[in-house]
């Protein structure tokens, strides 16, 4: 449950849920329309490019490298988020603006590289046989509550703290869940033994 505790705290569904909502933020006070359509494409194409390079790699170097890998790119992505919204915030900058739109198809990207597939694999890998059933469940409620909360609660946090200071908030705890990952989730290339996890 650790691990589905870990992806909640990256923010990552609340980033696809709000994602017109952060690019509207970072385009407001500039004249210049860009197309709804368009954004949603490119969102679609970074998930689609995130799995498939999971599906591609993952039996090769492993999970443990895949969510290091991609908790790392959505930790720097947050940081990115928090000086671009600060910059807005001085003065509206189009290079700002562009930067801070890539920078979302970046986390959605490293998140379906990682997280996004990873985390029920994992957590039914790291689970015993004989409790994998009842684990897997508790894993599921934990994450989709989680989630619900953290969905609800994203634009007050935008509203109370700022957008820039939110997404620093949420780059601490992204960095919580990737130091947990490093420090306590020990598995080898390919199939995890449920005998050899954590230390």
């Amino acid at each position: 449950m650790t691990i589905a505790l870990c992806h909640i705290l990256t923010g990552a569904n609340a980033m696809l849920y709000y994602s017109s909502y952060i690019l509207e933020e970072l385009r407001a006070g500039d004249g210049h329309a860009t197309s709804h359509l368009s954004k949603e494409i490119l969102v679609g194409m970074a998930k689609l490019a995130g799995v498939c390079s999971a599906v591609v790699v993952v039996d090769r170097i492993g999970r443990r490298p895949l969510l290091l890998l991609g908790t790392s790119l959505m930790l720097s992505s947050h940081f990115v988020f928090a000086l671009c919204f600060w910059s807005l915030d001085a003065s509206h900058s189009e290079l700002v603006q562009t930067i801070g739109e890539w920078n979302l198809y970046v986390f959605i990207f490293a998140w379906n590289l990682s997280w996004a597939p990873l985390m029920w694999v994992v957590c039914s890998e790291l689970l015993p046989d004989d409790f994998r059933s009842v684990g897997m469940g508790l894993t599921f409620a934990v994450f989709w509550l989680g989630s619900a909360l953290v969905n609800q609660t994203l634009v007050s946090i935008f509203h109370a703290i700022g957008t820039g200071n939110a997404f620093l908030f949420y780059s601490v705890l992204t960095g919580g869940s990737l130091s947990f990952v490093y420090f306590k989730v020990r598995f080898a290339v390919g199939r995890l033994s449920t005998a050899a996890v954590f230390n």
